[in-house]
């Protein structure tokens, strides 16, 4: 992992110093990964001094699986699993899941040699057992009677799960196809089109176990896209046309034929969650570029080349590289892995049942070549005109349509702000169409000059709002100043007096209302004590 102390503080670590401070988490888990050559499972800076003394967590962290023993057998920094372990114990790793090999008989030699000091162990052993005693694990068995059944698929659930698939909906592009015309006579093709395993990431029952057991049913009934399209829309023909992930073409004819037999082409492509290789994306599931796995977009290509107006769907794990299809597609869905209500929400955005209110929780990339880029870029990471290279996004950070329209008026922030206090920022949302829909306000600022170079864009606010056709409602945020936190050159972290310019907008490009504060007073150097989170208001 080639990271500088600046863009570990900065960029990857708030996140989890939410999670932590915010959320309230109790349990923590240490990456696989070295950070500049130091493993992390064995990095005191990280697991002590910046989780538990700056960040104030005392719960438990747990190392998955090998995570103890690679400081051995991958980093190399231990010398055996007895060291291995006391790295890790030193550091803050308290428990080792699930296997011991390392916290059972090596680092019961180590602190008999001593190698290990017996103290670390006894660090991580008052820890675990104040958590079970916190969650009551060490009282008395209570006398609760065992249920004879457990309904593992509750109606309760399933309603939990539709409505995160249909928020989750992204629609990329729309030339005007969608909602598809009640009479519109429909070809489904695609090789994710009639597979319920590529709702599911690689950890879902599905695809992590039932892989192994390819003859053993789900024990649920889950839809596919093809079926779920069958109860919002008139599918007159349905084609496979290729696999996931191989070179065989022989369906591309099938799929064509489809095509040509209909008023719309839906090509449902995208990626086999799997881990450690045996799938196109998941755990230990890498590539070495960012095209549609196996023959996929020549399946695409091939049906386009009909004249059929083509509705792209994606159900992946990772963005790819699509500019190609943005172009020439009349709509594109992504839908990422919506789950086991997923083919019904994708089927109600195309049918029109569904507004679709889903915003890109990450850029999709021009090419592979314009690769790492986040939104988070400085102003030298974006197009310049001392670089032939342009690595703008095809479509940004927050981007995502309706079937209605929405306005973004008035923002208003007061004009002077103490580098330690908070403000407020109110701004005025209509639905500006002919249906109601749901808007995901948001909320970004720039930090115009610094002692070090800021992002363009910064998110540091939003809130989904749900409006009827004509209505208007005021969202209000409260932003604390460390929302706006930097890594100072002598790596403090701090919020610097200056000129913030704040902005609403439907993508983190766009600046539909914008307004300007002025950060006063002396550089804030940030505590334990300072709070991060976001709150928001509707009126």
């Amino acid at each position: 992992m080639h990271a500088g102390p600046r863009e570990l503080s900065d960029v990857l670590l708030p996140p989890f110093e939410m999670a932590v401070r915010d959320g309230g988490v109790r349990s923590v888990m240490h990456s696989y990964a070295e950070i500049d050559g130091v493993p992390v499972a064995a990095d005191p800076a990280l697991l002590t001094d910046l989780l538990r003394e700056r960040w104030g967590f005392d719960g438990t962290v747990v190392a998955d699986y090998y995570g103890v023993a690679f400081l051995h057998t991958l980093h190399q920094v231990a010398t055996d699993l007895g060291a291995a372990a006391g790295l890790a114990l030193a550091a803050g790793v308290d428990v080792e899941l699930p296997t011991g090999d390392a916290f059972l008989e090596p680092l019961a030699a180590a602190v008999r040699s001593g190698a290990v000091d017996e103290a670390l162990v006894d660090r991580a052993v008052e820890r675990v057992l104040r958590q079970k005693d916190e969650l009551g694990l060490l009282d008395e068995p209570a006398d609760v009677p065992v249920p004879e059944r457990i309904d593992l698929d509750p109606p309760a659930h399933r309603a939990v799960a539709r409505r995160l698939a249909e928020e989750s909906v992204v629609l990329v592009r729309n030339d005007g196809v969608l909602p598809l015309a009640a009479d519109a006579r429909v070809a489904v093709v695609g090789p994710n089109a009639d597979r319920a395993q590529a709702l599911f990431g690689c950890y879902a029952f599905v695809n992590h176990v039932l892989s192994h057991h390819p003859d053993v049913p789900l024990g649920l009934h889950v839809d596919t896209v093809l079926e779920a399209l069958r109860e919002e829309v008139q599918v007159v023909t349905s084609a496979r046309g290729c696999a996931v992930d191989d070179d065989d073409r022989s369906g591309l004819p099938g799929a064509i034929a489809a095509a040509r037999e209909a008023d719309v082409a839906v090509v449902v492509v995208g990626d086999q969650a799997g881990l450690f290789g045996r799938g196109t994306v998941g755990e230990g599931c890498d590539r070495d570029d960012l095209e549609l796995p196996g023959v996929q977009r020549v399946l695409v290509e091939s049906v386009l080349a009909t004249g059929t107006p083509v509705v792209l769907v994606l159900l992946t794990g990772r963005p790819y590289a699509l500019g190609w299809a943005l172009e020439r597609c009349a709509a594109v869905v992504q839908a990422f892995f919506p789950g086991q209500e997923g083919a019904g929400a994708v089927a109600g955005v195309l049918s029109g049942r569904v507004n679709p209110s889903g915003r890109l929780p990450v850029t999709l990339p021009r090419s592979v070549g314009a690769q790492p880029f986040t939104y988070l870029h400085p102003h030298l990471g974006g197009p310049t005109q001392v670089s032939n290279l342009d690595p703008t996004p095809v479509a940004e950070f927050g981007h995502g349509l309706s079937y209605t329209t929405f306005t973004h008026t008035d923002l208003t922030v007061p004009d002077l702000v103490a580098t330690a206090g908070s403000f407020t920022a109110s701004v005025t949302v209509t639905n500006t169409g002919a249906r109601a829909g749901d808007d995901v306000v948001q909320l970004y600022a720039r930090d115009e000059y610094a002692s070090v170079t800021r992002p363009l864009a910064q998110l540091v606010g939003y809130r989904r709002v749900s409006l009827r056709p004509g209505q208007s409602v005021r969202v209000t945020f409260e932003v604390p100043t460390t929302r706006l936190v930097l890594t100072d050159p002598s790596l403090r972290r701090v919020v610097e007096p200056g000129a913030v310019t704040l902005w609403v907008g439907p993508s983190c490009s766009s600046r539909e209302t914008t307004a300007a504060v002025e950060l006063v007073g002396p550089v804030h150097e940030i505590t334990g004590d300072d709070e991060r989170l976001v709150t928001t208001t509707v009126g």
